[in-house]
């Protein structure tokens, strides 16, 4: 058996997760690891590797000040970076992008999970690296990998002067439909102004751009998740002339991610994601001082509907329920499926007044349905404030207080907790 080429460091302050990543790696690279970032940095000045695994959360220094410390040495700045941590929030993905992640995965971690995401980045650095050494010289290696590598080259002002066929049959369209258009014919109209001004600051000031984006095909019916990487492109004089960007498709990663935060029946968000953004919720209340407020409905009297009409009777009941409260609600609010006939919605930037008359809309939305198979049926809602001196347990503690009230003082009814 040959003797692997490419070398790996894990850095994580569990021993046992180092065992468990080197059994998924050792056999094909040459495995070394670190229990702290100093340890990291130290073994980093005297051997080189092809791609760090990196801890975010670890004590003294973090995964992200390891990655700072290694920007300010251009032999290691370069090193690609997949992220090891057990918080999947928006914000901390953000925040390991931001810190130059090539890719992050959530532990504990599949061997084979991990083992094809390490093997997947470094075949694919090596094609980018070829990649980008042949458009200087050899720029006929284009032919070669053009039906396998995702990328394209625009101009300085977006217009598309080159696009790869692998990326065209990606995005349903001819290479020459697109040429000369300006690369936000792809632009998904989901996607935030603010996302590509912050790209373009970042290219015009010279630097890369990594993050992950959802771009539509060329006929508008269908989209896919990429995570890019944009480079200013320079002509053989050192000047750029444009830029060029190579896509990796993680529609997969996305669909498994949205799976494992909805709920199977509803397609709502399940209670693992609602504690997820209850949490971030209350971050951005101590931080900046948002009030928001939550509400805990639960359908009235629902054991009957299975026990007289059946258990599919009772799936139809939930998800009419679902659809009359998701038609209420409004964008910003987060509603969730908390489990059984019990549901929740977070209002962002919702003070106690705003989200009482909220419940009142759905109470009176659900009284007023007629629904299948069952007739009308009622709900019953709590409403609670966050307080800065509540945690989340306390907060959610309350709300379960609210609804208790309002089911014993009759049901089809709204509970405020008032703050004595």
């Amino acid at each position: 058996m040959n003797k692997p080429s490419q070398s790996i460091l894990i850095v994580d302050d569990d021993p046992l997760n180092l065992k468990f990543a080197a059994a998924a790696l050792n056999e094909l690279y040459n495995v070394h690891f670190a229990l702290s970032g100093a340890d990291a940095l130290h073994f980093l000045e005297r051997q080189s590797v092809n791609m760090i695994l990196l801890d975010i959360f670890m004590p003294g220094m973090s995964g992200f000040d390891v990655r700072d410390a290694l920007q300010k040495q251009p032999k290691l700045a370069k090193i690609p970076i997949i992220y090891l941590t057990i918080d999947q929030t928006e914000e901390t993905v953000q925040a390991a992008f931001a810190h130059g992640a090539c890719d992050y995965i959530v532990k504990p971690f599949l061997n084979k999970e991990l083992l094809a995401r390490v093997r997947y980045r470094l075949q694919n650095d090596e094609l980018a690296l070829q990649l980008q050494s042949s458009l200087k010289e050899k720029e006929y290696l284009l032919s070669v990998i053009d039906d396998y590598v995702m990328y394209v080259q625009t101009d300085l002002q977006g217009n598309i002067i080159e696009i790869s066929s692998a990326l065209c049959a990606s995005l349903e369209c001819q290479s020459e439909q697109v040429i000369g258009q300006p690369i936000n014919i792809f632009r998904s109209p989901k996607t935030p102004d603010a996302f590509y001004e912050r790209l373009w600051h970042n290219l015009q000031n010279g630097q890369h751009f990594r993050d992950v984006i959802e771009n539509q095909s060329l006929n508008g019916e269908g989209s896919h998740w990429y995570k890019i990487d944009i480079n200013p492109f320079k002509n053989t004089l050192g000047k750029t002339v444009g830029y060029l960007a190579f896509y990796n498709n993680i529609d997969e990663q996305v669909r498994y991610q949205l799976d494992a935060n909805r709920d199977y029946l509803t397609d709502l968000y399940n209670r693992a994601h609602f504690s997820a953004e209850l949490v971030d919720e209350i971050y951005r209340y101590k931080r900046y001082g948002r009030p928001f407020s939550l509400i805990m409905l639960d359908i009235d009297h629902f054991k009957s509907v299975n026990d007289l009409f059946g258990h599919d009777a009772g799936d139809q009941c939930l998800l009419e329920f679902s659809h009359i409260v998701s038609q209420v609600v409004r964008k910003s609010d987060i509603f969730a499926r908390w489990g059984g006939e019990e549901f929740m919605v977070l209002c962002p930037e919702t003070p106690l007044a705003g989200a009482q008359r909220l419940a009142e809309k759905i109470r009176f939305a659900i009284e007023q349905h007629p629904f299948s198979v069952i007739g009308h049926k009622t709900a019953s809602l709590g409403v609670a404030e966050y307080h800065i001196s509540m945690s989340a347990e306390v907060l959610l503690k309350r709300l379960d207080e609210m609804l208790y009230e309002a089911k014993s003082a009759g049901r089809n009814q709204v509970k405020v907790y008032q703050l004595r």
